[in-house]
């Protein structure tokens, strides 16, 4: 990716709560005019303490879909 450009997205990692970590990014080069040049590493620091733990909203959702799709039964999870 380009110096001038960005991604978002999720990266889901089993970890313990209140607990800290450090995601090492190593970028790659296909550039082989570039390939003389220093590349650093990004590393990110991420303190789990700061986030809400929404491990149990993914299972909520299959079970309200298994309960509506399958067994015909009306689920408190389903989204209307």
């Amino acid at each position: 990716m380009s110096a001038d450009k960005s991604k978002t997205g999720y990266l889901v990692f089993k970890v313990d709560q209140d607990s800290q970590y450090e995601l090492h990014f190593e970028p790659q080069y296909y550039d082989v005019e570039n390939m003389d040049k220093e590349i650093k590493d990004v590393v990110l620091k991420i303190d789990t303490a700061e986030y809400k733990d929404t491990t149990e909203e993914p299972s909520a959702a299959l079970t309200a879909f298994i309960d509506e799709v399958f067994l015909a039964k009306e689920n408190e999870n389903t989204i209307q």
